[in-house]
């Protein structure tokens, strides 16, 4: 059974999602959607057009199922996604982003429907938590445009509701030679939510479950939202590590270090 983001938050999640959707479009008010984003090799329209194929992408993704074949470049895979999208004008992929959104969430009758992402199974309510993910961050990477709107803040809850449905994907974006060198077992306990085990074979290959399993490398302790941040490239992991917000130990904690650099280029 595929670890979920629990039934009793899925009236929050849709909500909360569905505001984000117009906190990042409201960031967008009085700009032309050419500005480039700092950070990133895309214009304000790019990124807004990446967030309005997510919806599409997730469906396909579903029909494909385990056939997936994990492209060589992600970075190309996203600009191939979005492709379609006419980025030269900026209202029209605001009301696609809105609208391709607004369906996807208001389709789901229970969210903890299997539906399949990247060759692995994870669920409805994890998608959802995973889309609200993406619109806080890229609203912090479209905030450092000049004109935008306020930077967003990500709550510990907000996070939380994003961890299931990276955990379920995460082993579709391991490099499989880098994660041979941080072969272990590996427990992670979420500040505010659930506690997860990694586990990288001698072949480098992922595998992830809820909860504690195994006699683990290291364990660390983090504040979900600091763990995607740095996850996700927003914020070096020192810092944190310093500041008590991801705190690692046990019999090899240097393993788990470097468990931060074993991702596939383009993410």
């Amino acid at each position: 059974m595929v670890e979920s983001v629990p039934t009793s938050e899925w009236p929050w999640l849709k909500e909360e999602t569905q505001r984000a959707v117009d906190a990042y479009c409201d960031q967008l008010v009085g700009l032309t959607g050419q500005e480039p984003v700092p950070n990133l090799d895309w214009t304000v329209a790019d990124l807004t057009a990446h967030l309005a194929s997510l919806p599409g992408v997730y469906r396909s993704q579903d029909r494909i199922g385990q056939d997936f074949e994990r492209p060589a470049d992600f970075a190309v895979f996203s600009v191939e996604q979005r492709s379609h999208i006419d980025t030269t004008d900026l209202p029209g992929v605001v009301e696609l982003l809105r609208s391709e959104f607004n369906e996807f969430i208001n389709d789901i009758d229970d969210p903890a429907n299997e539906r399949w992402v990247y060759g692995h199974r994870t669920t409805d309510g994890n998608v959802v938590g995973a889309f609200l993910n993406e619109l806080v961050m890229h609203g912090m990477d479209l905030a450092s445009v000049p004109g935008a709107g306020p930077k967003p803040t990500q709550s510990r809850r907000q996070a939380n509701a994003a961890i299931p449905g990276m955990m379920a994907i995460s082993p579709a974006f391991v490099d499989h030679v880098k994660a041979a060198k941080a072969a272990g077992n590996y427990h992670i306990r979420f500040r505010g939510g659930g506690d997860w085990t990694q586990h990288i074979d001698r072949s480098g290959h992922l595998s992830v479950k809820a909860g504690r399993h195994g006699k683990p490398d290291a364990t660390l302790s983090a504040d979900p939202a600091t763990f995607l941040q740095v996850a996700l490239g927003r914020q070096n992991q020192w810092l944190p590590a310093l500041a008590g917000k991801m705190v690692i130990w046990g019999r090899k904690p240097w393993k788990m270090m470097a468990t931060a650099d074993i991702t596939v280029g383009g993410i």
